[in-house]
């Protein structure tokens, strides 16, 4: 199971204000959004803090969303999950994938999808698991290649999600096909593909393991939604084994009254320090810190002894130690999370 203290949550919704772009109303949205909130804090699926697991009702500004998924993914040791559900469109000449925002008057003042990927690549670099969840039309095009409408092996759906997503450990759950609609129906508490995916995380998979990964989910969801007519079939991409990433325990699955919690093996989290230091080890800032530094302690000796041998001794040895003290601060005090500056508001010029 995701660790819930290192890992972090961003629930985006739009369901209404979108006129402008011709498009009606989806109240089904707001619900799906106080529901998977209330399921990812309860401990019915994760125990994530309140404040961990962020939504964003009708956001308005682009700028606004970015902001609060880079802080979520700075904050992120294990894993971190985007949603979003709401109206998807295309515009621009090779038909990108926008994310519908309150009151947009044209699809390109939306969020732009391979924008939300740059920044999850950028500021995610920490997470050990992504994952991303597109509930709207064409979100099948969040995977490249237009997956769409054909079944294609996972090796070569794995290789796409790695060019398209650049996210290590990284997942792409989708409610439909780059060029199918999904859907929301009026009568119903939430949109078809978010509704099923609820079901699995409120009441398991019978029959399943005791913990659901990805790919389980997946392919209940599936399922479930095969047997609805006319309903899309949801895409699903994995890299880097990110279909054996581990949401939620299968509550479906029988425990003896009182046994005790078992939780699955988590490298990420039994390994700490290695992982940690994989990170950090590579970081260009603290390698030029500390070769300047080695430069500068060298040439003053050298200076002073006018001995080539002892300054590049000096040298090595000021590099090895000032990257050493750096390496070991910055894996002791990695998880503490940091906060980017505030987005300075947008002006719009009448």
């Amino acid at each position: 199971m995701p660790s819930p203290d290192g890992s972090r949550a961003v629930l985006i919704g739009t369901h209404s204000g979108c006129g402008d772009l011709g498009l009606a109303d989806l109240p089904s949205v707001k619900r799906n959004l106080t529901e998977l909130r209330r399921l990812l804090t309860d401990g019915t699926a994760w125990a994530l803090a309140p404040e961990h697991c962020v939504s964003i009702p009708q956001p308005e500004s682009s700028k606004e969303v970015l902001w609060l998924v880079e802080k979520a993914a700075l904050e992120t040791t294990d894993t971190l999950l985007v949603y979003y559900c709401g109206h998807g469109l295309l515009a621009g000449r090779d038909e990108e994938l926008f994310l519908a925002l309150s009151g947009a008057r044209w699809a390109d003042e939306c969020l732009r999808y391979e924008a939300l990927r740059t920044r999850l690549r950028e500021a995610g670099r920490r997470a050990s698991r992504t994952v991303v969840i597109l509930d709207c039309c064409f979100s099948g095009r969040a995977l490249p290649g237009r997956l769409g409408e054909t079944v294609l092996p996972q090796e070569m759906i794995e290789r796409a999600v790695r060019l398209k997503s650049d996210i290590k450990g990284a997942c792409i759950l989708t409610a439909a096909a780059a060029t199918r609609k999904a859907l929301a129906p009026k009568d119903d508490d939430f949109s078809a593909f978010t509704g099923e995916l609820i079901e699995v995380l409120r009441h398991g998979i019978p029959g399943g393991a005791e913990f659901l990964d990805m790919t389980a989910i997946y392919g209940e969801v599936a399922e479930r939604l095969a047997r609805r007519p006319g309903v899309p079939e949801p895409q699903f991409g994995t890299w880097e084994h990110g279909g054996g990433i581990v949401l939620t325990r299968n509550n479906a699955f029988p425990r003896p009254p009182g046994a005790a919690e078992k939780r699955p093996r988590d490298d990420a989290s039994a390994d700490t320090w290695r992982h940690r230091v994989r990170r950090e080890y590579k970081d260009p800032l603290a390698v030029s810190m500390a070769v300047f530094l080695g430069s500068v302690g060298g040439a003053t000796i050298y200076g002073s002894s006018k001995t080539a041998a002892t300054g590049l001794a000096v040298g090595v040895l000021t590099f090895v130690v000032m990257y050493g003290v750096r390496l070991l601060l910055a894996v002791t005090l990695s998880g503490k999370p940091y906060v980017p500056p505030e987005p300075v508001p947008e002006t719009v010029n009448p």
